[in-house]
């Protein structure tokens, strides 16, 4: 890759090592670039025009301004890029494209940094993810109170089956029927109270 150093290679090369702030632009096929220090020109136009480019290949570069902390890409999406008519086909091969070119411009100036586009300096946007799908109770939420209904109801059917073999034991003990015990037990003090009497008379 042709790279270009405005003013000088000193220039650029002094403002790398001081981690400074730079602006580059670098040509669609990834064949030549131009870089210099941010606040050495006033704009991409002027930057172009000192790098000594063809005037006519001016709208055919990536732009990027980029230090050691990161790179941000700044773009408008050319309406023409490589003659594609779709909106959608030629934004993803720009995308990429870009992606690809920069990276290795990047690289070769010693920068391994991640590429950020900025939303605004540019149309571009990448889309938002899909949302996350839905759960089962958040499709169909009345399902909870459904189960809620089903818990109280088993809760109070489980109970009731406890509580029959409590009756049970109850009826086998004889404790259902306190008559017959009223019954013996008035029958034992019939009798005591008889033997009572008999013994006073034989006394």
């Amino acid at each position: 890759m042709n790279v270009v150093k405005v003013p000088s290679e000193k220039d650029v090369d002094k403002a790398i090592e001081d981690n400074q702030t730079l602006l580059a632009l670098v040509d669609f096929e990834g064949k030549n670039a131009v870089m210099c220090h941010i606040d050495d020109v006033d704009n991409d136009d002027e930057l172009y025009e000192k790098s000594g480019f063809d005037a006519a290949n001016k709208a055919k570069f990536f732009r990027v301004i980029f230090n050691k902390q990161g790179a941000d890409w700044t773009f408008k999406l050319p309406t023409s890029y490589k003659d594609i008519g779709n909106d959608r086909d030629r934004m993803v091969a720009f995308y990429k494209d870009g992606f690809a070119v920069l990276s290795e411009f990047l690289q070769l100036q010693g920068y391994f940094v991640g590429i950020d586009i900025p939303t605004r300096y540019c149309k571009f946007k990448k889309p938002d993810p899909p949302p996350p799908p839905k759960t089962f109770f958040q499709t169909y939420p009345w399902f909870v109170y459904v189960l809620i209904i089903f818990a109280i109801l088993f809760v109070i059917y489980s109970f009731n089956f406890v509580m029959s073999f409590f009756k049970d034991d109850d009826k086998k003990s004889g404790a259902v029927f306190p008559a017959n015990q009223i019954v013996g037990e008035v029958l034992a003090e019939e009798d005591s109270s008889r033997f009572d009497q008999d013994l006073n008379i034989l006394l």
